[in-house]
């Protein structure tokens, strides 16, 4: 069906989420497809990963607008964000935040079958927010990275999904992933 596609790490991360809440492999491997072909996850899958770059420059756009303090930060740092979004966009957080992890995976998984990439932005974004307080007074990469790791117990994130949903608007989301082909093209 997707002859461009080979094996990515973190495709398995999704496809084992689903399945271990369908309980069922040809269901499973059903929306595996319907989220490639339709949520602009083909990209994610390929080669160079081409839509894993594009995401990552607008959550970077996104916090760069939403959490600027922060965001200065990260970037006197050096810090890529990578650091953290490839384990998060790459996994749709299911690598993040695994199944025994409070259900985050299962909900986060759920808004983004009704919201698409946005979603995973909004969690991203609150999440960073959560941990601003934190981050800006470290000024050790290892720190900041090791940070992010104790995220995945889940601990204090019950409310993660609630607060995510009230950040609103994230800004031209269309305009952010024009910006990034244009970069591509000079």
């Amino acid at each position: 069906m997707f002859p461009e596609i080979g094996y990515c790490q973190g495709m398995n991360y999704i496809a084992a989420t689903l399945n271990s809440y369908l309980q069922e492999n040809e269901a499973s491997i059903g929306i595996f497809m319907g989220l490639i072909s339709t949520k602009k996850l083909r990209g994610l899958f390929t080669g160079s990963v081409p839509e894993y770059h594009v995401r990552a420059h607008v959550f970077q756009r996104i916090l760069e607008e939403k959490i600027p303090k922060l965001y200065a930060h990260f970037k006197k740092m050096q810090l890529k964000l990578d650091m953290f979004l490839c384990d998060w966009f790459m996994t749709l957080f299911c690598g993040f935040f695994f199944v025994s992890t409070n259900g985050l995976a299962y909900a986060i998984l759920d808004n983004f079958l009704l919201d698409g990439w946005p979603a995973l932005y909004r969690v991203s974004l609150t999440i960073l927010r959560i941990l601003e307080p934190e981050l800006i007074l470290m000024d050790d990469i290892g720190r900041i990275a090791a940070s992010m790791q104790i995220l995945r117990q889940g601990n204090g994130l019950s409310d993660l999904l609630v607060l995510a949903s009230r950040e609103g608007y994230l800004g031209d989301l269309d305009r952010y992933e024009l910006d990034y082909f244009t970069s591509q093209v000079v």
